[in-house]
């Protein structure tokens, strides 16, 4: 297991180089037999190869996936879909739209300026995005630009944690797109959320707002989604009473968690079964079936 760790470090040797970077990193990354929350992270990026991660990563086809198993959650229109700017139709430069790399996080831009929005978006198509931190299931999308409908009300995100059909966390952002104040809410005991007092380093002060009317509904559908995968991160829109979709990430700021509350990173850390994955449950062969059953007995043992 010592020979598999050092080889996976230097296979993936960018995202192991940013993880001895992070601030509360203690010593190697050991995504083999994995413990910390990062190392899990580290782990799903080597080793689950979920032939899913890619459809729901793909910000097009995660939307036929959730009509597929039955979900029917608003969500801003897709107004245009295609792979060469130059196509875009003209009403989308009128506005009220926003551009996106569907195989990306963080690529969005508001068609302003035609021409430099256009070599922007050349340069999205181009990107082969997630090699540094070795994010692989971005790979294989199909790379596409979409123009989204601009859901002008919009003032609250929220990002549901969660673990099979649970909900340990959510950490939600108001005053958007600034996002200067949150909350994170937990599930309580009985199964309800509920606003605390602890606040994640991404906000400058407290939102100091009760729970919104869509908390509930919106924590209902995670926890439904959430029930197809080991670990994954629901997140919506919201205006305090609608809910719209946003997307499904499955691994956050590339896969880590660094100066965030100890107490979210420890619940989600405890209550991501690694024995629930794509890989610890699918039929391996070869040096993965042995690798498969040796991390079983480690992870049952613990």
């Amino acid at each position: 297991m010592f020979l598999m760790r050092v080889a996976v470090l230097i296979r993936a040797w960018s995202a192991t180089w940013k993880y001895l970077k992070l601030k509360h990193q203690k010593g190697f990354p050991n995504p083999v037999v994995p413990k910390t929350l990062n190392d899990k992270f580290f782990w799903r990026k080597i080793f689950d190869e979920n032939p899913l991660f890619p459809v729901v990563a793909d910000k097009v086809r995660v939307r036929e996936w959730l009509a597929d198993e039955g979900f029917d959650i608003p969500a801003a229109r897709h107004l245009w879909i295609g792979t060469d700017p130059d196509k875009i139709p003209e009403e989308i430069w009128k506005g009220g739209v926003i551009l996106k790399a569907n195989h990306a996080s963080g690529r969005n831009i508001l068609p302003v300026n035609r021409e430099t929005v256009k070599s922007r978006l050349r340069r999205f198509l181009r990107l082969r995005y997630g090699v540094r931190w070795h994010e692989a299931y971005y790979w294989g999308i199909p790379r596409k630009i979409v123009a989204e409908e601009l859901i002008e009300d919009v003032r609250i995100e929220i990002k549901f944690y969660t673990c099979g059909g649970t909900v340990p966390w959510a950490w939600v952002a108001y005053d958007r797109p600034q996002r200067q104040h949150g909350a994170i809410w937990k599930t309580g005991a009985d199964g309800k959320l509920y606003v605390t007092d602890e606040l994640s380093l991404d906000f400058s002060g407290s939102a100091n707002e009760p729970l919104p009317e869509c908390a509930e509904e919106a924590a209902t559908l995670a926890r439904e989604i959430g029930k197809h995968f080991d670990l994954v991160r629901v997140d919506f829109l919201s205006n305090g009473k609608d809910l719209w979709f946003s997307e499904l990430t499955l691994t956050g700021a590339g896969g880590h968690f660094d100066d965030e509350a100890k107490s979210v990173v420890d619940e989600t850390n405890e209550g991501w079964d690694l024995r629930e994955s794509w890989f610890m449950t699918a039929p391996q062969t070869g040096w993965r079936k042995w690798y498969q059953s040796v991390l079983r007995r480690r992870l049952d043992a613990e």
